[in-house]
């Protein structure tokens, strides 16, 4: 069974007290069938986590051969991302048109760009968003993310407190 992720950072901030947004996008696949997942974490109050799952299978209508050549996981991850931008997009036109139009119509460009997990990491130290990583971790029906999860629950357990 193959299986990867990729961590992807929007270049601006939704809420300026807010992280970056942040794309975590899974997928997995298997003989005939796979599906990816995206875990949005937004920086905004509400929503704070965007999630979905696709599914992809040979519907009877393509052969196992066929889908085994043309579905591999870079590709699978590609889509998500798409999936994942949109959803994002719409989710702020839906919460702040105001804010949707100056990110995303006004002549800026949001970008995305590919990190490694010290974004994630830096994220669950500052324990602004433990829910929602718990959230993830026990929403993924992958295996993909596996190697973080030991390390962001070791994180979550770390007590941060500020010193004067």
């Amino acid at each position: 069974m193959a299986h990867g992720y990729k961590i992807y950072q929007g270049s601006k901030r939704l809420n300026p007290k807010g992280s970056l947004p942040l794309i975590i996008v899974v997928a997995q696949k298997q003989v005939g069938q796979a599906f990816t997942e995206h875990f949005i974490f937004t920086g905004l109050d509400k929503p704070a986590l965007l999630v979905q799952a696709t599914g992809y299978g040979t519907g009877g209508s393509v052969s196992q051969n066929e889908f085994d050549q043309l579905v591999n996981i870079d590709n699978l991850i590609g889509a998500q991302l798409e999936s994942a931008k949109a959803h994002l997009e719409n989710s702020l036109f839906e919460a702040d048109k105001s804010l949707h139009g100056q990110l995303f119509l006004d002549g800026q460009k949001f970008k995305y760009e590919m990190v490694d997990d010290q974004p994630l990491i830096h994220l669950a130290m500052s324990k602004k968003c433990k829910s929602e990583i718990s959230e993830m971790l026990a929403k993924t029906q992958s295996q993909a993310l596996e190697p973080l999860e030991k390390v962001l629950q070791i994180l979550s357990r770390i007590e941060v407190r500020p010193l004067v």
